[in-house]
């Protein structure tokens, strides 16, 4: 699964999206990747609790209307 959170002009600053990549689905461990402004990356390993709750915090920001989220595969 893939999942893809692009923030508001004023919801981040420096963040230009953040990309959630876990291969076994909400069930195991998966990886963030933040993409900044500047052109930096930063990667970190998410345990298999954590992919879960990373997807219900962008949910909620996305439905706020502070970013867009994309889901899938």
């Amino acid at each position: 699964m893939r999942a893809t959170y692009v923030p508001g002009p004023t919801a981040a600053l420096g963040v230009a999206r953040l990309a959630l990549d876990a291969p076994a689905g909400l069930a195991a461990g998966g990886e963030v990747t933040v993409y900044l402004s500047s052109g930096r990356v930063v990667r970190a390993a998410l345990p298999a609790g954590q992919v879960r709750d990373v997807l219900r915090r962008w949910t909620a920001a996305a439905r706020a209307g502070l970013g867009n989220l994309d889901v899938g595969e």
